[in-house]
């Protein structure tokens, strides 16, 4: 208990039992209901964070892509990629990144659904006009 694991593709950390789930708490402190059937994994140790930007510093991904379920919906995508293993996701975010023209077709379609639905999440802050001319979001 009380040790951070990745549950649903985000970091929760088990603070108590209930009758039907345990109770769980976010890195930001909001509470999470966690089944107890529920997937988790560690999370990433300081060594293999390190590995892993460097093959992103380097560009090289040589490695296979992780398996992209083409039929879920964003959330489930988000989870379902979120669980596995970040040294078995680093191939397929760096390609979706820097060669992106590399990805199988049905993946660059269903990477581009999720952008289009997190765009839509996270709407482009306005710029408003201040007193003093400058803007700011």
């Amino acid at each position: 208990m009380k040790t951070p694991s990745v549950i649903g593709g985000g970091a929760v950390q088990v603070v108590g039992t209930g009758r039907f789930a345990l109770r769980g708490m976010s890195l930001g402190g909001h509470p999470r209901r966690i089944r107890p059937d529920a997937k988790w994994r560690p999370l990433t140790t300081r060594d293999e964070a390190t590995r892993l930007v460097e093959r992103l510093i380097q560009r090289r991904f040589d490695g296979p892509s992780a398996p992209v379920p083409l039929d879920l919906t964003y959330y489930e995508l988000q989870s379902t990629l979120g669980q596995l293993p970040l040294a078995e996701t680093v191939d397929l975010h760096g390609r979706a990144l820097f060669a992106a023209s590399s990805l199988e077709p049905e993946v660059c379609m269903a990477v581009q659904r999720v952008c289009e639905v997190r765009a839509r999440r996270h709407p482009p802050a306005r710029q408003v006009r201040h007193r003093h001319g400058d803007s700011r979001p």
